[in-house]
């Protein structure tokens, strides 16, 4: 039955993938003088060389190679027919209402159909073969994935499916048909996957990486990731997690659209920019517009082909504004009186190759759900990444605990696990809430997000070990410590409506293992106003609980982390410490003209100019003389008044930073009046010193030097201040993917072992992505080698 898998896994070779095989290689193999890390999985492990700088020179002239090679999946430039209208349909039976669906497909007048899987239910591959030949010619386009209805006979349905593929004019496919294969037919990639199917394995490394490889290699436009199992948060069934989050992962961040069958029924959600957390993308929160690109796409399952509409179990209500994250953009199952059909969508519209338009029509003619797709490679936005998690190196605190209805006066701030549950103990009907809050993340000290910053993304990640039902998530209203109990939370027992506020999002437990929860509303809100964080309330939906690890969990890595992309506010500049004070409007008294004031002895105790006596009385449009001078730059041009010897200079200060120095440098005379002794040593006034002008003495008489040059000019008097910089806050070091503080050749091993798909994450995995691509990858691995090694100084971003 899985002979054939993998009997045709053999690709054209990419310049990235060829590159990265290299690095990878040359780890492994090239010296003796090695280190040897243990693996999470038994039995596995990676060979890293830890001291050869001939290994790190190799390493570096990689990451150069790897650095000037183009995207292919960035270019985009082979476009589809135009209007080349696809159908895609999952779950069919052999009923008449299968039948229908197919009839349909054909008379929308679809070029292709892509089938997501679970053919006949009867494993009767001569049947459905005589179904599909009963509407459609010979040599039209149909192509398919396994389901898992379709294992028992797989290999007969494979040899039905690729005898038609060479019958249709146009087509061609590489790799293991309908489980490892990436097509093409007339301009669209597609890419048939079993992934969760065969073999019944979520996150299988090989479709992973085999899914990463096509679309980096593929220039199209347009491009599918078809598969028929789904991720429990994927769908709005009761369907568990079967596929893993990295084929998810992987098809967006190459832009490919994501369409699976498997749980009965048609979803379809907004514009993602993170599949596990569910993010919607920023810039794409429509319902009906929706981006493909670099980094963002949309899935949607099309699962009632012929078999009937199952409900609505999650997500709920059942009426726009759907629940969960607000990533759904359209449900149609039996809850919304769903019946058979098929997902369209026409590619290369309007003359556009890059526009495309789709719809999910059922077999009694309605139109169900209609959206355009751009297809945009604009990049997402970017921003300073941090990490939070307890004992990860991380700023700040995490407070978490459970209070318990059946054990009021009981704080559990210590317990290894946190729970939700709504019937605890079984039968008594006794809520259980998880509290969860990170403390200390706001502020301008290192690794914290600025107060005001926009929030680009916040993902909440929690390792679920005890399995149950979903929790609705909400914004705590009011204060709590660790120590907290049922009685003493809020001001009456137990969690009331008032205590708790906006809801965030719908927390999963239906699996062992790693979750992910978008909290960006959240983490926006409190960047805004930092007192108003109180964390987060898990409020149990059914009777049977979750436990999550805490904060007190024995391995870190394992303990809630919080992941936030923030892009810092703009420095605002105010009078104060090192900032000029200026009045614009100032005209000074008549005064012998110079250009800078300075501390030069003058003819005539001048009252617009610093002199050399224990108390300085600087001129209204000086700086304020601080702890950190910055000293202006005037230009005096004199306005001569007939019969006076004096000029009106007129002050044009233009501030310029200067680094930090509590001493004062004179500026040389420019246009200085003769000298006269020195009446003392000049001392600067204290920071706080208010600049007031002096009244001249009206007998003052001053006599130009014969070299100055004076051009009358109308009195004004402009300040240009200048626009602070902040300098980048300190966080989690660039590289140190295992937060251990240090970054150094093993950080670079732990990003090639997860390439590699020996561990499924990092310690500290944004921090991997050193060169701020959204991609971690040889790249990164190859940078950090080079840092070690002293031939790079930081990062590139």
């Amino acid at each position: 039955m899985l002979a054939r898998l993998p009997a045709a896994r053999f690709f054209a070779p990419t310049p990235r993938s060829i590159a990265k095989q290299m690095v990878i290689r040359f780890l492994i193999d090239s010296n003796p003088n090695v280190v040897i890390l243990t693996m999470m999985q038994p039995r596995r492990r990676l060979t890293v060389d830890l001291s050869a700088l001939v290994v790190i020179a190799v390493i570096a002239a990689t990451a150069i190679v790897l650095r000037s090679l183009p995207s292919p999946a960035a270019s985009a430039a082979t476009p589809t027919d135009a209007n080349l209208k696809v159908a895609l349909l999952g779950d069919q039976g052999l009923s008449a209402n299968a039948v229908a669906v197919l009839n349909l497909v054909q008379s929308e007048g679809a070029d292709i159909l892509i089938i997501l899987g679970d053919f006949d239910y009867d494993d009767n591959p001569a049947a459905w073969k005589a179904m599909i030949d009963g509407v459609f010619p010979a040599d039209f386009p149909i192509f398919a994935v396994a389901g898992n209805h379709d294992v028992p006979e797989w290999q007969t349905y494979q040899n039905q499916l690729e005898d038609r593929l060479a019958l249709i004019p146009g087509a061609s496919c590489s790799g293991t048909y309908g489980v490892d294969a990436a097509c093409t037919y007339h301009g669209l990639f597609f890419i048939l996957s079993g992934a969760g199917t065969l073999p019944n394995a979520p996150d299988y490394g090989p479709y992973i990486s085999s899914i990463e490889s096509k679309l980096a290699a593929d220039d199209s436009v347009w491009r599918i990731c078809a598969w028929h199992k789904n991720q429990t948060a994927m769908q709005l069934g009761v369907k568990p997690n079967e596929v893993g989050w990295g084929p998810y992962e992987a098809c967006r961040e190459g832009g490919a659209i994501i369409a699976t069958g498997h749980e009965h029924s048609y979803q379809r959600t907004r514009t993602l920019s993170n599949m596990t957390a569910r993010t919607v993308d920023p810039a794409w929160p429509a319902a009906s517009a929706l981006r493909v690109g670099a980094g963002s796409t949309f899935a949607l399952v099309s699962g009632i082909g012929g078999q009937p509409a199952r409900n609505q179990d999650r997500c709920l209500p059942s009426a726009p504004p759907y629940g969960c994250n607000g990533e759904w953009a359209h449900i149609y199952t039996s809850n919304q009186g769903a019946t058979a059909g098929a997902t369209f969508i026409t590619f290369h519209v309007n003359g556009d190759p890059n526009q495309a338009e789709g719809y999910f029509k059922n077999i009694g003619g309605s139109m169900i759900d209609t959206f355009i797709i751009t297809r945009d490679d604009t990049p997402l936005p970017s921003g300073t990444k941090v990490t939070f998690q307890e004992g990860a190196g991380a700023a700040g605190t995490t407070v978490d605990t459970y209070i318990a209805e059946s054990a009021p006066s009981a704080a559990h701030g210590g317990a290894t696990a946190i729970e939700w549950d709504g019937d605890d103990p079984g039968g008594s009907g006794d809520d259980n809430f998880a509290l969860l809050r990170f403390d200390g993340i706001f502020g301008n000290g290192a690794g914290q997000i600025p107060p005001g910053s926009t929030i680009v993304s916040a993902e909440l990640t929690y390792w679920v070990s005890g399995i149950g039902d979903e929790a609705n998530v909400n914004e705590i209203a009011v204060d709590w410590p660790e120590t907290v109990t049922y009685n003493a939370f809020g001001g009456d027992p137990g969690a009331q409506a008032g205590e708790y506020g906006d809801h965030v999002g719908v927390a999963g437990g239906l699996t062992s293992g790693v979750w992910g929860l978008d909290v960006q509303p959240s983490v926006a809100a409190w960047a805004a106003d930092p007192a108003t964080n109180h964390g987060w309330i898990f409020r149990p939906t059914g009777s049977d609980g979750v436990n999550l690890r805490s904060s007190e969990f024995a391995v870190t890595g394992a303990r809630p982390r919080l992941n936030v992309v923030y892009i810092a506010p703009a420095a605002t500049p105010t009078p104060g410490a090192g900032t000029p004070s200026v009045t614009p409007t100032d005209t000074p008294t008549p005064v012998p003209p110079t250009d800078t004031p300075t501390h030069t002895p003058t003819a005539a105790p001048p009252t617009n100019t610093p002199t050399n006596t224990p108390t300085l009385v600087p001129p209204t449009n000086t700086p304020t003389n601080t702890p950190t001078p910055v000293p202006p730059t005037a230009t005096s041009t004199p306005t001569p008044v007939p019969g006076s010897p004096t000029n009106t200079p007129t002050h044009t200060l233009t501030p310029t930073p200067a680094p930090p120095t509590n001493t004062p440098t004179p500026a040389p005379p420019t246009n200085t009046p003769s000298p006269q002794p020195s009446t003392g040593t000049p001392t600067p006034p204290p920071a706080t010193a208010t600049l007031t002008p002096v009244p001249p003495t009206p007998t003052a008489t001053v006599t130009p030097s014969p070299q100055a040059t004076s051009t009358p000019t109308p009195p004004t008097s402009t300040a240009t201040p200048p626009v602070a910089t902040p300098a980048p806050l300190p966080g989690p070091a660039p590289g140190d993917a295992n937060c251990n503080g240090s970054v150094n050749a093993i950080d670079a091993a732990l990003i090639l072992q997860l390439l590699a798909r020996l561990v499924s994450a990092l310690e500290c995995q944004p921090e991997a992505d050193v060169n701020a691509d959204g991609a971690i990858d040889a790249v990164d691995a190859a940078l950090i080698l080079q840092h070690v090694a002293g031939l790079l100084v930081g990062f590139s971003t």
